[in-house]
């Protein structure tokens, strides 16, 4: 049996980015990975919206059904940005057969770096600030509350339905599990600040972890008080808050470095047991301390030079 099935012609239109898309503005600089792009349709019944990031390749789609009631006039779509600059082009197909489309660059800041500092053409945007997307509060509340210290339980926090993503990696960190999210930020103004600089923050909770942070031999990023060169602060799929496997996060600064048969020929420095740590393989850590040490170079404490340092693994 033969099925014909009849196909909406659609007509092309180029919209205007600031009438088509609320959030975010052409040329906004970033920190996040995930960025929720906000579209506005207003009464106009909507087949679906897609984003596409040109420079990665990966696309997002939602159709009309996905979308909730109250968001339809102002639906949102996620896209997966890389670092540096990205152009999302963003399609939103109506059933009266016009399709409208915008093009917009969004430029992904890196913790370090050359890609730590955005282009010129491009400023960062905190969403809160100077209530430019005062709109928004038809759906979504702003400011902070009272109960939002200790929110019970925590998907009543005010930034709950925003920021509910940074919660859903494997390993959270406490203040964001429970969204106490005025742990770390301060509301003013201009949005939410961190409440304390560098490190400084970190150690108002992490008081007994500072003596180890002191040692005669301080690692680089330790020493400025930059923790977020290495830690997510939010959430990550990898142990210890990591932004990536371990031995990945030391290579984006020692990349180049050759540690094949590292610390001598044949010696591995991954993909095995670490015969010294129960449920664990062999990585950087395995002998350096990526905080501070004692022993040059970031040798573990328990070390008292190289050689005592192999004796861990080779007792005999």
């Amino acid at each position: 049996m033969c099925v014909t099935v009849a196909m909406i012609p659609f007509l092309s239109v180029v919209a205007d980015a600031g009438d088509l898309v609320v959030y975010p503005p052409d040329r906004t600089a970033v920190r996040r990975s995930v960025l929720d792009i906000v579209v506005s349709v207003g009464d106009r019944t909507i087949r679906g919206i897609e984003v596409r990031n040109e420079s990665t390749g990966s696309t997002t789609y939602r159709s009309a059904a996905e979308i909730d009631p109250d968001e339809y006039e102002s639906p949102h779509v996620s896209a997966v940005l890389s670092f540096g600059e990205n152009k999302l082009v963003v399609d939103v197909e109506y059933v009266d057969g016009v399709k409208e489309r915008v093009e917009i660059g969004v430029f992904r800041l890196a913790l370090w770096g050359d890609l730590a500092v955005a282009p010129s053409g491009y400023s960062e945007l905190t969403f809160h600030d100077d209530g430019r997307f005062s709109g928004c509060e038809r759906c979504h509340q702003l400011r902070s509350a009272t109960a939002d210290t200790l929110p019970q339980p925590p998907s009543r926090s005010t930034c709950y339905p925003c920021h509910r993503r940074l919660a859903e990696n494997e390993h959270v960190h406490g203040p964001t599990a429970t969204f106490q999210c005025l742990t770390c930020h301060v509301q003013d103004d201009a949005g939410y600040e961190i409440a304390a600089a560098g490190d400084s923050l970190c150690f108002l909770c992490h008081v007994e972890e500072a003596p180890n942070f002191r040692r005669q031999y301080v690692h680089g990023p330790i020493n400025t008080g930059d923790c977020l060169l290495c830690h997510d602060v939010h959430s990550s799929g990898h142990a210890f808050m990591l932004l990536d496997s371990i031995n990945a996060v030391c290579d984006v600064c020692h990349l180049g470095e050759q540690y094949d048969n590292h610390p001598v020929v044949g010696h591995p420095v991954a993909s095995r047991p670490d015969p010294s740590r129960v449920n664990r393989d062999l990585s950087c850590t395995s002998c350096h301390d990526p905080h501070s040490s004692d022993v040059s170079p970031y040798l573990f404490y328990r070390s008292t030079g190289v050689h005592s340092l192999c004796r861990e693994c080779h007792r005999k």
